[in-house]
């Protein structure tokens, strides 16, 4: 999976593009995701989060968006279900291909040949993994 116009910071709870660092984990929420089936395409959506102000974090809104999109998998991890923080990213980055069944599990912050699924992970418990050609980052 290529990332198109940006990288996942070392420490897989933020975006880092140009300069700008994106914490997803302290200043942003989760909106939500979409997949328009005939573009093949899924986005994951963030929002600035009402304390944060567009001045010391560059964007009020983000959008990440897979193109190609093949494989998707959305996971509840066994945590109490009544843990309302699926707004909240616990981290992102790759998951090892040898490992493709596990979920809820990130070991790198950079796309390779060994590393090829996206995962993301919420402090809810609630697991994402993805499977695409490229990966944009919308601002």
């Amino acid at each position: 999976m290529n990332l198109k116009n940006f990288k996942i910071a070392a420490d897989r709870t933020a975006f880092e593009r140009e300069g700008e660092y994106y914490d997803l984990h302290n200043c942003y929420d989760f909106v939500g995701f979409h997949y328009e089936a005939l573009k093949k395409q899924l986005s994951f959506d963030w929002k600035i989060k009402v304390s944060e102000t567009k001045s010391t974090h560059g964007a009020d809104v983000i959008c990440l968006v897979v193109n190609e999109a093949y494989f998707f998998e959305l996971v509840e991890q066994g945590r109490d279900m009544k843990n309302t923080e699926h707004d909240r990213l616990s981290s992102v980055g790759f998951l090892w291909h040898g490992l493709f069944e596990e979920m809820g599990v990130c070991f790198s912050h950079q796309p390779d040949e060994a590393s090829t699924h996206l995962m993301l992970e919420f402090e809810s418990g609630l697991a994402i993994k993805v499977k695409g050609e490229s990966v944009t980052l919308i601002v």
